[in-house]
């Protein structure tokens, strides 16, 4: 009896990870092994961009709508730059849970756009994320995306981009 148990315990455990993981996956951004740079150097802010909107409630369809504007980057030193965006957004329910993210878009391209929190079925959700990145030496467009499996609705959102050498 307690070795059955313990067996049972056991797959229900392994089941367990193994869909974890797959929820954890960077199914949402299309950039193959672009990942988050780490950095060590002091860097020295040149400029902020900040963004603050309301979608009233306009319609997402389900995949990637952009949201607020293209924000236009120009990195001057010739070593390159670092950005960090910082985002959030609202988003609403809707009839079943709705798995989504927030993507950041260097010149046009999805850089990173890991699931954030899955949209709730009953109220509004916020999602946030913080992600930084090496530019090179030129002027690049950066921009933000929701990537929501299902339709939902765009509310409130704000996008901080930073950019230092």
């Amino acid at each position: 009896m307690f070795q059955s148990t313990l067996s049972l315990i056991a797959a229900a455990a392994a089941v367990l990870l193994s869909q974890s993981v797959q929820a954890g996956a960077d199914a949402a951004s299309t950039s193959q092994g672009a990942q988050p740079q780490a950095f060590s150097a002091a860097l020295k802010l040149q400029k902020t961009y900040f963004e603050a909107g309301n979608g009233f409630g306009s319609a997402l369809p389900a995949g990637s709508s952009p949201y607020g504007s293209t924000h236009t980057i120009n990195c001057t030193v010739t070593a390159g730059c670092f950005v960090i965006v910082h985002t959030n957004v609202q988003v609403a329910g809707g009839a079943s849970v709705n798995p989504s993210a927030i993507q950041v878009l260097v010149d046009g391209v999805v850089f990173d756009g890991p699931y954030n929190t899955p949209v709730s079925t009953t109220s509004y959700t916020v999602m946030n994320y913080q992600t930084g990145f090496p530019l090179t030496t030129g002027t690049h467009t950066v921009s933000v995306a929701v990537y929501a499996s299902r339709a939902t609705t765009l509310h409130r959102y704000n996008t901080e981009i930073k950019l230092y050498r």
